[in-house]
């Protein structure tokens, strides 16, 4: 996401080592979380998450020495995300649990309707509490109607 800023000030090269970085980063992070933890699959989604938040913390840092602020509204911003994920989390995990129990154990249906009852409402409450807390989320405008 910072990376046009770095364009703009026409200066391609650092966010293309910093890319070269989160590529050996990735790797080594996939092979450690796969392989050696065990993680399967969800050790992959970690590390390219973990992977994103580093990019993105480490071509921020650089553009604030190179330009100075950039408005201090960003941590607090962060901080109302990380609330309203967790709020989300909270309520898509619970709904989850009451959902499970009332379907049968196991199975690429019973998974298909979990998934299709928590999805809308985790995003539901995602942007309500983001609205809630001052966080501009805009809606499609197919939602606005």
């Amino acid at each position: 996401m910072l990376a046009p800023a770095f364009y703009a000030l026409d200066d391609a090269r650092t966010p293309m080592l910093v890319s070269l970085v989160s590529i050996a980063v990735n790797y080594a992070l996939n092979w450690t979380f796969v392989r050696r933890l065990g993680f399967g699959h969800v050790g992959l989604a970690l590390s390219t998450s973990a992977v994103a938040l580093g990019n993105f913390g480490l071509l921020y840092v650089v553009l604030r020495r190179r330009i100075g602020s950039l408005g201090g509204r960003l941590p607090g911003a962060l901080a109302r995300i990380a609330v309203a994920t967790a709020v989300m989390a909270a309520a898509a995990g619970g709904l989850d649990v009451l959902v499970a129990a009332h379907l049968p154990p196991a199975g690429a249906l019973a998974y298909a309707l979990r998934l299709a009852v928590a999805m809308p409402v985790a995003a539901g409450c995602f942007w309500a509490t983001c609205r809630a807390l001052g966080v501009a989320v805009p809606l499609p405008r197919r939602l606005r109607r």
